[in-house]
């Protein structure tokens, strides 16, 4: 669809088409789609628990920058 649209209109009206239809298609979800009704407690944001996981805290330390 890009490449056609490229090709007859341009690369600015491309990219305003694209967006065009990556909005109607969040507009649609948008009205269709209900919140999910299930709990409504939230997780703790830290829970030092996770950290007893021995392979997820060296997987932790290791992606951290020095």
């Amino acid at each position: 669809m890009m490449r056609e649209l490229f090709k007859t209109v341009g690369f600015g009206w491309a990219v305003r088409v694209l967006a065009f239809v990556m909005l109607t298609g969040l507009l649609t979800s948008l009205a269709v789609l209900k919140p999910h009704e299930g709990s409504k407690k939230h997780a703790p944001f830290f829970a030092a628990r996770y950290l007893r996981d021995i392979p997820f805290t060296l997987f932790i330390l290791c992606k951290c920058p020095y």
